[in-house]
Parts: C-alpha cells; sequence; structure tokens
C-alpha cells in the first residue's frame, strides 16, 4: 500500500463513520415507522370497509323498503321511486298472477268473446268458397262500425289490410297497415302479440325503412307497460330489421329481456313466494339471477316486486365499489348484513376517508433530513478531497520548486567558482557571465511568478494599465528570451505591427514570457516557434505558435489550472512547477480578455491572448 492511498483510506473511512452510518441509521428508523404507520393504515382501512359495508346493507334496505310506496298502477313495469323497482305482479289468496300475463288475458276474453268469433268463423267460410273480396271486405267494414272495442277493432283492421292486400288492392292495404301501426301496444291477439307488430312486419316488407315504423317500435322499448314474451321475440327480431340501432336502444331492449326472464324464473318457482315463512316474506337474492325479490303490501294489495343489482350500486360518490354476488374474493370486499346477506361489494381505498397525512409527513420529513444529510455528506467530501488535493499539489510544489531553485543556483555557482580559480580569456568570461545573467534571469521569472500566485490567492495583485505600443513589449519579451532560445537550439521567430491600447506592460510582458518559456519544455531542438502581434477587429491577438507534442482535448481543459502539469511532466527536460500558465490567465483576465488554445495531438500547439482594443 502506497503512502498517498493511506490517507485516502483514512478520508473515506471517516466520511462513512460521520455521514453514511447516521443516514443508515436515519433510513432504518424512518422505513420501520412508515412500516408501522402502513399496518395502522392498513387495520384503519379495514375497519373502516366494514362499517362501509354495514351502512351500505341499511341504507340500501331502507331504499328498498321505501321504494315499493311508489307502486300505483299494476300495468306498470317500474314504479316511479329513486331505486328502479320491477313490479312482477300481484299476489291474491295465496295465488300469484304475473303482470306480463294480465296484458293480454284480458284482450283475450275480448277477442275470444262468442258472438266476435261466430262473425270471425262466418267470414272465413265464405272467403272459403270464394265469395267476392269485396264482400268479405264491405262485411268486416260494417262490423268494424258497430264495435267499440279496440282490441276487435284492431283485429278487423288487421283482416282488411289482408282481404285488400289479396285483392291486389296494395295502397289501400297500405292505408290499413299505418292505421294499424298507431295501436297501442296493450291492443293483443289472445297470444299476447300487439296487432302494430303485424302491421309494423307487413310495411317493413313492402317498404322496408319505412319512417313510421321504428320510431312506434322505440316506443314499446321505453313504455312502462309489459309486454308478453312472445311480443318481446318479435320485438327484437323487427328491430333487427333495421340493421344496428343506437346503443340506448339496445340496452333498453337488454333490460326487457332481463325483466322477463326473473319473471319466467319466478313463475316456475311460486312456492318461493307463497309463505310468510319463506324467503319471499322479505328481501331474497335469487339462486343464479342479479335481482332480489319480495312480497309487498302496499295500499291493501299485495304485490311481487324486484330490483336489479345493478340498481343497487353506491351512488353519489360515498362509496367507490361494485355490489356483486359472494364468495369473498379480495381483502377489500365485504358481505352485506341483514337482509342482503349473500351479496358483496367491493369498497374502494379512494372512496374511504384518507388520513395519510401523517404517513405523507413521515416521508417528506425523512426525505428533507436524508437529503440534508447526504448534501452535507457531499460537501464535508469535496472539503476534504480538495483540502488533500491542495496538499498533495503543495508538496508537489515545495518539490518542484526547491528542484526548479537548485538548478539555475547551481549553475551560477559553478561559472562563478570556474571565474574565480582559472580566470580564463575575455570570449568565456563574457560566456560564463551570459549564463550566469541568464540563470539568474530565469530565476527572477520563477521568483515573479510565484510572487504573483501569492497575490492572487491573497487578493492582493493589481494591474496598472498605460496607453503604450504593444509591439515593443513583444520584443522585450522576445529579446529576453533570446539566449534561452539559443541554448535550446530553437529558432525564434517575431512578426509585429504597431498597435496602441491600454495595458499594463509589465504584466502582459509576463504573460508572454511565460508562453514562450513553456514553448521551449515542449518545442524539439531545431523547430521554429512563431511570436506574432495582430490586430483583428476590436482586439489585440499575441500568438505563440510551437511545434511540439500537442495538448490532447481532456489536457487542454486543465493546462491553465494551478500546479497542474501535462503527460510529460515525467520528462527531466520538461521543467517548471505548474504555475506559467495559470498566471497567464488570470493576467488577461484581469485586462478583460482571455486565452485560448488550439492544438492537435503531434502537429503541435498555438496559445493566443485576446486584449481588447482600446482607444487613448
Amino acid at each position: 500500500m502506497t503512502k498517498q492511498s493511506k490517507p485516502i483510506i483514512r478520508q473515506l473511512l471517516f466520511f462513512l463513520m460521520a455521514v453514511l452510518l447516521p443516514s443508515a441509521v436515519l433510513v432504518s428508523f424512518g422505513v420501520v415507522l412508515l412500516r408501522q404507520e402502513t399496518e395502522l393504515n392498513e387495520r384503519r382501512l379495514d375497519e373502516l370497509r366494514t362499517f362501509a359495508a354495514r351502512d351500505l346493507s341499511d341504507s340500501l334496505f331502507q331504499a328498498l323498503e321505501s321504494a315499493y310506496l311508489a307502486i300505483d298502477q299494476a300495468q306498470d313495469r317500474h314504479a316511479n321511486a329513486e331505486t328502479d323497482l320491477l313490479v312482477l305482479g300481484h299476489s291474491e289468496d295465496g295465488q300469484i298472477t304475473f303482470s306480463r300475463d294480465e296484458v293480454y288475458q284480458s284482450s283475450a276474453n275480448i277477442i275470444l268473446e262468442a258472438d266476435f268469433q261466430q262473425f270471425l268463423r262466418e267470414t272465413a267460410r265464405d272467403e272459403l268458397r270464394g265469395a267476392r273480396l269485396g264482400k268479405v271486405i264491405s262485411s268486416y267494414e260494417t262490423r268494424l262500425s258497430r264495435t267499440s272495442a279496440s282490441e276487435q277493432i284492431a283485429f278487423l283492421e288487421l283482416r282488411i289490410a289482408r282481404a285488400l292486400e289479396k285483392a291486389g288492392l296494395e295502397e289501400a292495404s297500405r292505408e290499413w297497415d299505418l292505421r294499424l301501426l298507431q295501436h297501442p301496444s296493450s291492443d293483443t291477439d289472445e297470444y299476447g302479440m300487439p296487432f302494430a307488430y303485424y302491421a309494423a312486419d307487413r310495411i317493413f316488407r313492402y317498404s322496408p325503412g319505412h319512417s313510421d315504423v321504428l320510431p312506434r317500435l322505440r316506443q314499446d322499448l321505453y313504455s312502462t307497460n309489459w309486454l308478453s314474451s312472445d311480443a318481446v321475440l318479435f320485438l327484437s327480431d323487427l328491430l333487427n330489421l333495421f340493421g344496428e340501432i343506437p346503443a340506448a336502444d339496445s340496452v333498453a331492449l337488454a333490460d326487457i329481456r332481463n325483466e322477463h326472464e326473473v319473471a319466467t324464473f319466478l313463475e316456475k318457482r311460486t312456492v318461493l313466494l307463497q309463505h310468510n315463512g319463506l324467503p319471499g316474506s322479505s328481501w331474497f337474492l335469487l339462486p343464479g339471477l342479479p335481482w332480489v325479490v319480495r312480497r309487498i303490501t302496499s295500499l291493501g294489495d299485495e304485490w311481487v316486486a324486484a330490483v336489479h343489482l345493478s340498481e343497487l350500486q353506491p351512488t353519489g360518490g360515498a362509496l367507490g365499489g361494485v355490489i356483486h354476488r359472494g364468495p369473498l374474493a379480495a381483502n377489500d370486499q365485504r358481505s352485506l348484513s341483514g337482509q342482503l346477506e349473500g351479496l358483496v361489494v367491493t369498497i374502494d381505498k379512494a372512496s374511504l376517508p384518507a388520513n395519510e397525512e401523517q404517513q405523507e409527513f413521515l416521508i417528506a420529513g425523512l426525505i428533507m433530513v436524508l437529503g440534508v444529510t447526504l448534501f452535507g455528506g457531499y460537501l464535508l467530501w469535496r472539503d476534504v478531497r480538495r483540502e488533500s488535493r491542495l496538499s498533495e499539489l503543495r508538496m508537489q510544489f515545495v518539490s518542484s520548486v526547491s528542484h526548479e531553485l537548485r538548478t539555475p543556483l547551481t549553475s551560477i555557482r559553478l561559472f562563478a567558482e570556474t571565474m574565480l580559480s582559472y580566470g580564463g580569456n575575455k570570449k568565456e568570461r563574457d560566456r560564463n557571465l551570459a549564463i550566469i545573467a541568464n540563470e539568474t534571469d530565469r530565476l527572477t521569472r520563477m521568483l515573479n511568478n510565484v510572487l504573483s500566485t501569492s497575490r492572487i490567492e491573497q487578493g492582493t495583485m493589481t494591474y496598472r494599465p498605460e496607453f503604450a505600443e504593444v509591439s515593443e513589449i513583444v520584443d522585450r519579451a522576445a529579446d529576453a528570451m533570446e539566449y534561452s532560445f539559443k541554448q535550446a537550439g530553437i529558432e525564434l521567430k517575431v512578426d509585429t505591427e504597431t498597435i496602441w491600447t491600454h495595458f499594463d506592460p509589465d504584466a502582459i510582458e509576463q504573460a508572454l514570457i511565460n508562453l514562450l518559456s513553456n514553448s521551449i519544455k515542449y518545442a524539439p531542438n531545431g523547430k521554429l516557434v512563431t511570436l506574432s502581434c495582430q490586430k483583428n477587429d476590436r482586439h489585440v491577438k499575441l500568438k505563440v505558435v510551437d511545434h511540439g507534442p500537442g495538448i490532447s482535448e481532456d489536457e487542454q481543459q486543465l493546462i491553465f489550472d494551478r500546479f497542474y502539469r501535462g503527460e510529460r511532466a515525467g520528462d527531466r527536460r520538461v521543467t517548471g512547477v505548474g504555475l506559467g500558465l495559470a498566471l497567464v490567465e488570470h493576467i488577461i483576465s484581469g485586462h478583460r480578455g482571455h486565452v485560448s488554445v488550439q492544438s492537435t495531438p503531434g502537429k503541435g500547439a498555438t496559445f493566443t491572448i485576446h486584449l481588447p482594443l482600446e482607444s487613448a
């Protein structure tokens, strides 16, 4: 394990102990509290469902008990009540007479009247003997004028229409059919079939889609009167002749069929309703059918009534559920009590009084505390990492500065001792003095960078701009670095033009020297480095172009950071402490400009200083 990894492990352990462990304990307590709160809410919801089912049973039973008070007409299928009460019939002396049977029994008595039947037999014999149809029709019309019973009138009109059609008088026959179509459905033959349906069938045969037929049939879909079972089948067949009918009409027809289904069921099981000791004395659920039925006493009469389960569904938004047959199959279902035993209601959670504020408060509090804790942990981790990074960078800086200072000082001492010991001719002394001067300048630049960086950190770095000529500063920086370029075997080319603007000459010179010094470190021997000064729009561009190894795109984001050194920092030929480019960026930012770099690995790099161009 390296020395550098030990502090990181200690920091990680500290972070775990200081942040993650308390956060884990907090989350555990929060989860336990939420689980307990959830269990309490489930128990409460279970009790609420039980109470709601009990209240629903009571309210539905009261509604059913009060609904039959609206029964007032034996011929009406439905009582005028909020609960859609189906009146099946009435009971007398223990015998039950169903309303749908009464519909055509009275008509049958009138049709089967002896005198009327005798007339029908005589006219039928005349037709069989070949009597003229005109005479037969005249007999029907004569009898029609003397008859007041609507059933007999409808019967005679049907006979006349058929006779006219047989005689080939189709227009006259149609007039009688249209007249017959207007008869109410209570005018039936002895089999309970409305005469109007015969007329509708005949009209449709010679005039499909006649405009008078469908409205007449729809009247019976929404009528409160009973039809016979055969009439319902005939009505369904007639409606099918018109193809697809509106959805509301389909629902109404389905309701009529369901009502006949329950009537047929009870006609075959009248024993269920004949004795007070059996379920018929109160509301009870029919086996196999979605109806509740009972025998009711109202206004001195005894009636048999039924209610479809769909009419028992909770209304008004009090309960969000569905009533159906048992047994219980889910936790949100409850059995109805009392007279409605055997029915099950599914109660939605959303329909019950909500009490989730405490649970939501716990969740919100847990999220907030956990978020604050994690955010604080993140800030702590960031600060620890930053301090660790700064400490590491300072150590590298001290090591680099020590090395960098030792190199020029060693050169100065070596050449000074050589001159003191051996003297030498003028040429050698000039060469030695030039090296001493260059190393002294190098040492001065390094110390200036360190001092400038210290001022930047302390916030005391100031600039003294003046109106000056930029090319002079460019030439001055090139002269300062001329000997260093010769020593490195690199050619420096300077290209300038006269440009005046406001800037701090010493600061800009320091920035250019840092860029030139940086190019010496990376440009190979024998290559060219270009320093140029150009005017472009509202800016002065100072460019340093080298032909070194270039800078990768990832490194371009980091090279202006303090103490950062590139990938070739391990190369012994590449010296420095990682302050030069950071100082350049600060100096140019202080002049309200910016520094950019363009580079492709293997093809060199171009550093450009953009200074705002300002007039005096």
